[in-house]
């Protein structure tokens, strides 16, 4: 699957105004308005091909908060608070398997601080790539060949059909990644893995981790309201 990045125009608490690009789908989007999403497609396909029920129905509980984002056209981004840094932290650190980071809460009343000469969307773009790399570039072969050589784009169409036209091109730029690797590691039945990834799609419904502060190593933004 495709590494994504994002650049962004945030009104705090709900998804209008959010605009992003993504390399896996070379397109932009703004504000959708709220659709119909198909969790019986997707919970299918997962009962077909995963191992074991019980991990299907706990994959989908983690899953529900963004159904029901896809449906009201809102993403209920948290206000700031030290206890939501304090979680963001760890599941960072869970994820990329390291030290716990400084989490750094950007949001519209307290945007980036960039390089002086950088364009906010360069400088987005850059922290988007720096999540690639420390996360999804690390775990992906984790998955395996198999995984990839009978099931991947199958997955990658399924997850996408039943929720991707749903959310907009705009916030699958931000979440499509975890999502499919979260659910590629129930497929195979990876609890090590889907322990790891769980705080962090746990998370996502109200923060979003975004990447690492150049030029600062241990430091990670994160979105929030």
């Amino acid at each position: 699957m495709a590494p994504l990045h994002c650049c962004f125009g945030m009104v705090p608490g709900h998804i209008a105004n959010w605009r992003w690009t993504s390399r896996f789908t070379g397109t932009r989007s703004s504000r959708r308005a709220s659709m119909p999403v198909d969790r019986v497609a997707l919970e299918a396909f997962l009962l077909k091909h995963a191992k074991g029920p019980a991990a299907v129905r706990s994959a989908m509980e983690e899953m529900e908060p963004f159904f029901l984002i896809a449906e009201r056209g809102k993403y209920p981004l948290a206000s700031e608070s030290e206890e939501l840094r304090a979680e963001a932290a760890k599941a960072i650190a869970l994820a990329i398997g390291g030290a716990a980071p400084r989490v750094v809460f950007v949001s519209l009343a307290n945007p980036y601080s960039k390089p002086e000469r950088m364009s906010q969307e360069a400088y987005v773009t850059s922290l988007g790539d720096s999540l690639w790399a420390s996360l999804w570039a690390s775990i992906r072969a984790s998955l395996g060949d198999r995984f990839w050589d009978s099931l991947g784009d199958r997955f990658r169409d399924s997850l996408g059909d039943s929720l991707w036209a749903s959310l907009g091109d705009s916030l699958w730029a931000s979440l499509g990644d975890s999502l499919f690797y979260y659910l590629g590691f129930t497929i195979i039945g990876d609890r090590k893995m889907v322990k790891r990834l769980t705080p962090l799609i746990r998370l996502l419904p109200r923060a979003i981790p975004i990447g690492e502060k150049k030029g600062e190593p241990g430091v990670w933004f994160a979105h929030v309201a």
